[in-house]
């Protein structure tokens, strides 16, 4: 056993590491959606607020087009932009966060 040991000792640490990723996978893979807050609800009162804001997801656009049109928006209807994720969401957040879109969208 000590021979074993001696002969693997390099494999230990990576395989430890490797094993943590992989459990970390599988967790986020196979967690459940929590069921969410309403977007809807949640946009209300916001707008009884006069908190107005865009949530937005998805791969990120870079150009002074895109810059020129939040610009626009903010000036106009004072409403804000906030980048609440990146690509990967769970489908209970895209429902979430559209909802809320929506229900501000209408207010507008």
């Amino acid at each position: 056993m000590i021979n074993f040991t001696k002969n693997h000792k390099k494999l230990i640490f990576p395989s430890i590491v490797l094993l943590s990723i992989l459990c970390s996978v599988v967790v986020f893979i196979l967690k459940p959606d929590k069921p969410q807050k309403s977007g809807v609800v949640d946009a209300n009162k916001d707008i009884l607020k006069g908190h107005f804001e865009i949530k937005t997801y998805g791969k990120p656009i870079i150009s002074r087009e895109k810059d020129l049109y939040y610009d626009i928006i903010k000036k106009k209807y004072n409403v804000n932009f906030k980048k609440v994720a990146d690509c990967v969401l769970l489908k209970s957040e895209m429902v979430y966060y559209k909802e809320y879109n929506e229900t501000l969208k209408i207010f507008f």
